[in-house]
């Protein structure tokens, strides 16, 4: 698992299946799947559609959005000191 902490992340903020996901962010579901099982990173306007989607409120897709950043910056940091 390449995103450890982001995979954490989504799966502590998902409130939607995976197939509904993708069909709500126009992507596909082999995308949402690697997305989603912390194999591929996100880009950055998939991940705040994806916030957008988890969120009740502009303001919590905000917040999501910065905590997803924040899980993503944590697997980078810790792939570079291996």
């Amino acid at each position: 698992m390449k995103y450890r902490n982001f995979k954490l992340w989504i799966d502590a903020t998902s409130n939607t299946s995976q197939k509904e996901l993708a069909e709500q962010i126009d992507k596909s579901d082999g995308l949402i799947s690697l997305i989603c099982r912390g194999l591929q990173m996100p880009t950055l306007d998939t991940l705040l559609k994806i916030c957008k989607v988890y969120a009740d409120s502009k303001e919590e897709a905000e917040i999501l959005f910065i905590e997803a950043i924040k899980a993503l910056k944590t697997d980078i940091q810790t792939k570079e000191t291996l």
